[in-house]
């Protein structure tokens, strides 16, 4: 008897992961299907309209994001350092530079610095700089300040390897 329960309590706990695991769907499961269907030669004929609104939702999300709005001196002083931390920063010639991984603030509560992780692979040698917050460009997604900020800085990506290493 005592075997018998100790078997079920294994079972048991041994399904609670499978329980907790979350339900989601693939959402690039049909353009996939539409892919392998122009491979094949069809016309198009099949195809529904939300199919083809699907298609041409991504190439309208890449043009909005060339065109984002820069934030205003309110939105800026609004910024958490959550908001920030994260956030790629780019040069102005749309070239990755590194990831914003700290802030520095004043005694008075303004942002004076964000220290940018630079260079390396994958999290190994990366250097922290600081950078001027007046030096980079924040820019949001029209609908939401939060939701998707990107970062560009006039400084190159030479700039950053030269800058000295910040001691914090």
């Amino acid at each position: 008897m005592k075997r018998i329960l100790a078997t079920t309590a294994i079972v048991a706990l041994s399904a609670m992961p499978v329980l907790a695991q979350s339900d989601t769907t693939d959402q690039t499961a049909p353009s996939a299907t539409e892919s392998s269907d122009m491979t094949t030669g069809q016309s198009g004929a099949n195809s529904t309209p939300e199919a083809n609104a699907g298609a041409t939702s991504d190439t309208t999300t890449n043009a909005d994001a060339a065109t984002m709005p820069e934030l205003s001196g309110e939105e800026r002083a609004a910024l958490t350092a959550e908001d920030l931390q994260g956030v790629a920063l780019y040069d102005s010639a749309d070239e990755h530079v590194g990831e914003i991984s700290d802030i520095v603030v004043t005694d008075d509560g303004q942002v004076e610095h964000v220290i940018v992780d630079v260079g390396g692979f994958l999290g190994l040698g990366e250097k922290p700089v600081a950078v001027d917050f007046d030096d980079i460009t924040l820019t949001h997604d029209a609908d939401s300040v939060t939701s998707s900020i990107q970062a560009t800085t006039s400084l190159t990506v030479e700039d950053f390897e030269t800058m000295q290493e910040w001691q914090g």
